[in-house]
């Protein structure tokens, strides 16, 4: 999966992401693991990049560096 190359450089950069072989983990400024599921995807706008499973919604915000997560 090319999880990665769908997020900018510079916001994984500020917010630390790293890839796994389940997922995505999102070091700073809180720790998120983000499983690879059915419904996981990536998407991008003018102002954030959200990454969505079945059980999280994680917003990153471009021009911050605060994450806005939503748990089901």
């Amino acid at each position: 999966m090319k999880a990665l190359t769908l997020i900018p450089k510079k916001v994984k950069k500020t917010y630390d992401i790293e890839r796994t072989k389940t997922g995505l983990n999102i070091h700073q400024p809180v720790y998120v693991n983000v499983n690879f599921d059915e419904r996981f995807r990536i998407e991008e706008d003018k102002v954030s990049i959200e990454i969505i499973n079945e059980r999280c919604w994680i917003t990153l915000y471009k021009s911050l560096s605060k994450p806005h997560i939503t748990i089901f």
